[in-house]
This record gives C-alpha cells, sequence and structure tokens, in this order.
C-alpha cells in the first residue's frame, strides 16, 4: 500500500504540471553589474545602466575641473588615474568603451589645462616678483 500511494502522489504532481504548464520555476532577470574602482553598482535594467555610465563621465569632468582649480592654487600639475571599469554584460562592451574613450580624453585634456594653469601662475608670479624687485631699486 505504501507503495502504491507513493506512484499516485508523483502521478498527480506530473498531472498538476502538466495542466499549469506557467508554474514552475521563476524567471531570473537580468542584473547588470557595474564596477568602477572595486566599487559595485547593481541595474535591473539596461537602460539604467548606460545612464549611470554617462553619469560616471560627468563625474569624471567634474573631478577634472576641480583638480584644475586645485593645481593653479597649490601651483603642483595634478595626476589623472583612469578608473577601473568592470561589467557582467557583454551588451555594455561598446558603452564601456565609448565612456573610458570620454574620460581618457577629458583627463587628458584637465591634465593640459592644469599644466597651463600652473605656468601661467608662475609666470604671474616671476613678473611680480620682478616688479618689486625693480620697485626696490629705485
Amino acid at each position: 500500500m505504501f507503495g502504491g500511494f507513493q506512484a499516485l502522489v508523483f502521478q498527480t504532481d506530473y498531472q498538476q504540471i502538466q495542466v499549469t504548464q506557467d508554474a514552475g520555476r521563476k524567471r531570473y532577470r537580468d542584473i547588470y553589474r557595474v564596477t568602477i574602482d572595486e566599487q559595485v553598482f547593481e541595474f535591473r535594467t539596461f537602460g539604467a545602466a548606460v545612464e549611470f555610465l554617462e553619469q560616471a563621465k560627468l563625474a569624471a569632468a567634474r573631478l577634472a575641473a576641480q583638480k584644475v582649480a586645485e593645481a593653479s592654487e597649490k601651483a603642483e600639475i595634478p595626476t589623472f588615474d583612469l578608473p577601473k571599469i568592470k561589467i557582467s554584460s557583454r551588451d555594455l562592451r561598446p558603452y564601456v568603451s565609448a565612456t573610458k574613450a570620454e574620460i581618457s580624453r577629458t583627463y587628458r585634456q584637465a591634465a593640459i589645462d592644469a599644466e597651463i594653469a600652473v605656468l601661467m601662475e608662475m609666470q604671474a608670479k616671476s613678473e611680480y616678483n620682478e616688479d618689486v624687485i625693480w620697485f626696490l631699486m629705485q
């Protein structure tokens, strides 16, 4: 009797699965992971991940502008390290490549701007010192 019960249970489960085809495993959604400098960000949609990469470009531009401003005050040329960006989806590869390229261009231009600002600041100080020396000599 125990063996008959077991067969009846399996048969019932099998019939239920046939009747309700949509019941079963949960559907796993794609999660898009973007890692920037070992900080992980997860997104449920592809669009949100792409938008985040666009925001990363803007954040890099703000950081570059801030470092250029600090460079002119301190009279030293800052270094710009490119962020390490990793992704979990192949679909994001073109967007990550474009983001890295744009950040690289932004940082390169910021380094040039910082160097020019430092040189102009040094020249202004030098001219001021020459004027002071000329004034004192008279």
